[in-house]
């Protein structure tokens, strides 16, 4: 079974920032109250990304990455595999992903939910991605290291919009 890590990010262009090496950092909200930040390195992607204003409508097709930092914590980014040149007719909101890989480790955090660490070797790049489920299927719990598995859902971000619309 071939590996497969995808993240599809869709929705509006709420913040672009260009670092010094200019790679870009695009926030995109997904309409469900996440701000998903999309890293942006390709050059041809970064020319496109220049042609879009603030407010605007996106989809990106990408993979998440994992990185150990040099003070030891691990962190995960979506890297953007390429921008979608769809019709404005056919934008809309759209948050989602597909990780297919080896499980590294199981973490039971409690009735409710579970992390696991599914292993995945996609562009090249070896990354070992965290997945949170909440309220476990019971066919999450046989898996054991070393097992191969497949996981859908939606990137989920800590920076969230309130009920009377102030980001938090």
């Amino acid at each position: 079974m071939k590996d497969v890590n995808l993240a599809i990010i869709k929705g509006k262009l709420v913040h672009r920032f260009f670092t010094p090496k200019n790679f870009c950092i695009a926030t995109i909200f997904d309409g469900a109250n996440n701000f998903v930040k999309v890293f942006i390195c390709n050059e041809n992607d970064l020319r496109l990304i220049q042609g879009y204003n603030i407010n605007d409508y996106i989809e990106i097709e990408g993979n998440i990455q994992s990185t150990i930092r040099e003070n030891k914590n691990k962190t995960t980014t979506i890297f953007c595999d390429r921008i979608v040149d769809a019709p404005y007719q056919r934008m809309g909101y759209k948050n989602s992903f597909v990780i297919r890989g080896t499980v590294k480790r199981i973490k039971v955090i409690n009735t409710a939910g579970c992390h696991i660490f599914v292993a995945t070797y996609v562009n090249d790049r070896y990354s070992i991605i965290p997945a949170v489920i909440y309220y476990p299927d019971v066919r999450a719990y046989p898996q054991e290291p070393g097992e191969k598995i497949c996981l859908m859902g939606c990137v989920q971000t800590t920076k969230k919009t309130s009920v009377n619309g102030q980001t938090v």
